[in-house]
């Protein structure tokens, strides 16, 4: 297996958001769509629905909510206040500037489940990339993150102090990437620096409690650069998926 071939053989799931309560603002709508790489035709109306009965959205919340369900195929994985989702899917903040307690905003993510993309930009993943490095701060275990080049994440003091953070506190880090930099400023952290073409073009965090456990925390986020500024690839948090992802690195670098 290569990071491409994890990319190319998992099969996409098509998702569909299904709108009910007050008319949410088209721009909140976009930005989730796009978030979840989920075509504009696949953005519906309870009322338009015949297979989703009215009111099915509503759950627990106020009628005069702007209300989103996301579905994949005809299973619900989570309805949630449009406002609420929209802010965990443009929520860049560090571990370091939230509290280990909690799971953050992103965290309504995860009750998503595994996720395809072919259009991400930088931003999606940096979102993505924060929910697996704040389940590894809150549980703890084993984070193997590829930067593309290891320049990228030494000019990037705020995830280069969250990084050292992470592996202060008993989190193995291991940190991939095209050799370009000595990151003298990385404590405490593994560093696989190589020449693969392989390492420049990929974006990937892998996190496992324990790679050897079928119940393991975990999740992992792999991308390749398609274009400039531009990538496809998937996120899981399945146990056995990400063990894989993580025996790979480790094999291969």
């Amino acid at each position: 297996m290569s990071i491409s071939e994890f990319i190319t053989t998992t099969t996409p799931r098509p998702k569909q958001l299904v709108l009910s309560g007050s008319l949410p603002s088209d721009r909140a709508v976009e930005t989730i769509r796009d978030f979840l790489d989920i075509p504009s035709y696949r953005v519906v109306q309870a009322a338009e629905h015949p297979a989703i009965p009215i009111g099915r959205n509503r759950a627990t919340l106020e009628p005069a909510d702007s209300i989103v369900s996301v579905y994949r195929e005809s299973e619900r994985l989570l309805t949630v206040d449009v406002e609420r989702l929209r802010t965990a899917v443009t929520s860049e903040a560090e571990v370091i500037h939230t509290s280990g307690e909690g799971s953050g905003p992103t965290a309504l993510i995860e009750r998503i489940g595994e996720n395809t993309f072919e259009t991400a930009n930088g931003t999606q993943l940096i979102v993505a990339s924060r929910l697996i490095e704040r389940k590894a701060h809150r549980v703890g275990g084993e984070l193997h993150a590829c930067f593309q080049r290891l320049s990228r994440l030494g000019g990037d003091l705020r995830t280069l102090a969250q990084y050292n953070l992470l592996a202060s506190t008993g989190t193995v880090v291991h940190v991939y990437g095209l050799e370009d930099h000595s990151l003298e400023r990385l404590e405490d952290a593994t560093v696989h620096g190589g020449r693969s073409e392989e390492l420049e073009s990929s974006w990937l965090v892998a996190y496992s409690e324990d790679p050897t456990r079928e119940d393991a925390d975990a999740g992992a986020l792999l991308a390749q650069e398609n274009n400039p500024g531009t990538y496809a690839g998937y996120w899981t948090f399945d146990p056995a998926a990400v063990a894989d992802v993580i025996g790979y690195m480790t094999d291969s670098y």
